[in-house]
């Protein structure tokens, strides 16, 4: 399965656990209660629709252009010789007896 399909229910069912945690209280959220009268409840819901949105399709992109990078650099060390990394390195240390 795609990695993004996956990113993808994972956020769906988390929200779905949210939603269903916060369905448990009992009591009225006064906030609630007030964006429900108003109307503005319905605003607030596809501003953080439209948020969630965007957010799973920059994570979706991302993931693709990451994809499409690591299938490059496999293919370019695929065609090339083996590739050897020489270090060397040199410490020098000091030390003073006093």
């Amino acid at each position: 399965m795609n990695n993004s399909i996956k990113i993808t229910l994972l956020s769906f069912l988390m929200m779905i656990v949210i939603a269903s945690a916060s369905a448990q209280q009992n009591e009225p959220v006064e906030m609630a209660s007030g964006l429900y009268q108003s109307g503005k409840i319905y605003v607030v819901v596809i501003v953080i629709s439209v948020i969630f949105i965007g957010i799973t399709g920059y994570l979706i992109s991302l993931d693709r252009k990451i994809s499409k990078l690591e299938k490059e650099a496999s293919d370019s060390i695929g065609e090339n010789s083996p590739v050897t990394i020489n270090v060397e390195s040199t410490i020098t240390v000091n030390a003073k007896n006093k």
